[in-house]
Formats: C-alpha cells, sequence, structure tokens
C-alpha cells in the first residue's frame, strides 16, 4: 500500500487536523461539552439543563477556541470563567482567570 495517499501536500497524515488534542485547553474544551450536553454528564443539571451551551465557533472547530485562548492570555494556571453566569460559553461571554473558591462556587 502507498503511503503516500494518506498524505495531504505537505506530507501530513489526513486525519491530522490541529495535533493539541491531548493538551489541557482540549481538555477544557471537551469538558465544557459534557457538562453542556450530554445529559449523562454529572454537572449537567447545572449547565445543560439550565440552558447554557457551547457556541457552535468553539463546538465544531477547536483550532478557532485555541486561538481565542492563546490571543486572550490562557496559560496553564488559569481556568475559564463565563461573565454572565446565566450566557453561553462563548468568546463575548468568557475570560481566563486564578483559579479562586469564589470561581468554584460560581460554576465557571
Amino acid at each position: 500500500m502507498d503511503k503516500k495517499k494518506w498524505l495531504n501536500e505537505d506530507g501530513i497524515p489526513y486525519s491530522f487536523k490541529h495535533g493539541l488534542t491531548h493538551t489541557r485547553l482540549y481538555g477544557i474544551l471537551q469538558n465544557i461539552k459534557q457538562r453542556c450536553h450530554n445529559s449523562s454528564h454529572k454537572l449537567y443539571i447545572y449547565y445543560g439543563d439550565k440552558g447554557i451551551n457551547l457556541c457552535g465557533e468553539w463546538a465544531n472547530d477547536f483550532k478557532s477556541f485555541y486561538d481565542w485562548s492563546m490571543k486572550n492570555g490562557y496559560d496553564d494556571t488559569l481556568t475559564l470563567q463565563r461573565k454572565d453566569l446565566t450566557k453561553d460559553y462563548c468568546p463575548d461571554n468568557c475570560f481566563f482567570a486564578k483559579q479562586t473558591k469564589r470561581n468554584l462556587k460560581k460554576g465557571g
């Protein structure tokens, strides 16, 4: 079997999207997806059940979330927070902050 037919013109496998699946940011986004969209998730009652969603831009394109995060001060010591806790996870309602007991009680 010719390996070249599985590679794009840059020599990257076609299934390769962004190479960031093992990063903390990827895990953060996956956890938000579960809380907001998986009714079996233990925290769904605090998010999805209350109408909190993940915007389509981030839900469908991790690289978009990654790029926004890098432009908005992300580092591994910060957590993603929502400005308005009644609104969705989306670029205009999110920011990065230091983890505090207050953040934990607010429901991020």
